[in-house]
């Protein structure tokens, strides 16, 4: 009698090790395909894009240098609708480029703006430029005065 129980517990010990290995095998199988069906989707996706020649999100579109003069008028009138007197601008540097550059690399101007307004016009007219549409421009630095202040801007452009 003790023999049979012995065989029982061998056949229930067995019987556990094989679900669970069949379990764990379940699931090691269905994670995979998951992971396989998600790259397959990202695989037919970019062979989409790839066949359209066209790019899915378009970015911010960023001005040659030429554009430089309309890109300082339109930084003037973005901080005169936020009643910021612009006194005084000066383009400070290029980034050294010294050859424009055959293959359109990426290129920045330093503008120096002084005006005269109030800090929360300031703030919100210099918020603005940054997030002007099809314009690369970021605020480097801003010295505020009570009178007003300046801001360098640094705009990015193509040297073409």
């Amino acid at each position: 009698m003790l023999n049979i129980r012995k065989n029982n517990s061998y056949s229930t010990i067995f019987l556990i090790l094989t679900f669970a290995a069949c379990l764990a095998f379940g699931l090691g199988f269905y994670f995979f395909s998951l992971e396989m069906n998600s790259l397959q989707a990202e695989k037919n996706y970019w062979a989409g894009v790839l066949s359209s020649e066209t790019i899915p999100e378009k970015s911010t579109e960023i001005p040659t240098a030429d554009n430089l003069p309309k890109i300082i008028e339109l930084c003037q009138d973005c901080l005169a609708e936020n009643e910021i007197v612009v006194t005084s601008f000066n383009v400070e540097r290029f980034s050294g480029v010294k050859e424009p550059a055959n293959s359109g690399d990426l290129d920045y101007a330093g503008l120096r703006i002084h005006f005269l307004g109030k800090w929360p016009e300031i703030e919100k007219g210099l918020n603005e430029l940054e997030h002007m549409d099809k314009q690369a421009i970021h605020v480097q630095e801003v010295i505020l005065t009570p009178e007003g202040g300046e801001a360098l801007l640094q705009i990015y452009l193509l040297n073409n």
